[in-house]
């Protein structure tokens, strides 16, 4: 299905694209999770779980301080914002490895690579009634698995001990 993409690119040049489509994913990804975890409605929801607990304890809204919901709401976004940084750095430095041909990067992209169209096929599944935009996972799940594919073409440099 790709081997005519494969044979038009040499090792460096996958090597990028693999970080590129990668580094896509990431992005994509967790715009998504930003989205679902900032979500005000979904808050409300969970709020609305909240007042049943609180109920149980014998407790109501309005023993909560006034602020509290919106408060929580700047915790989640922040808490959500730090998580996506520390992937991001995490995931930087995959990127810079793998393209230095290190084998345990060159092992995580590829687990990666063929985890991520499982993925991003279940998050288009379950999201795509809800958003047409969530219709991208399906190309990023295919791109994700260009990148799979390729790991077997582009296989890691093998070093020559002297």
């Amino acid at each position: 299905m790709f081997k005519e993409l494969y044979r038009r690119l040499d090792a460096k040049q996958f090597t990028l694209l693999a970080i590129l489509i990668c580094t896509l994913g990431d992005l994509s990804i967790g715009a998504m999770i930003y989205f679902k975890f900032t979500d005000a409605n979904m808050l409300n929801e969970q709020f609305g779980l909240a007042n049943q607990l609180l109920a149980q304890q014998g407790l109501t809204v309005q023993d909560l301080p006034s602020n509290f919901q919106q408060e929580l709401m700047q915790l989640m976004q922040k808490t959500t914002i730090t998580a996506l940084i520390i992937l991001y750095l995490m995931h930087s430095f995959v990127y810079f490895q793998f393209y230095r041909n290190k084998l345990t990067a060159y092992y995580y992209v590829k687990m990666m690579a063929w985890l991520g169209p499982i993925f991003c096929l279940m998050i288009g599944y379950s999201n795509a009634t809800t958003n047409s935009l969530y219709f991208y996972f399906y190309l990023q799940a295919i791109l994700y698995f260009f990148i799979a594919r390729g790991m077997g073409q582009f296989p890691l440099p093998v070093k020559k001990k002297e």
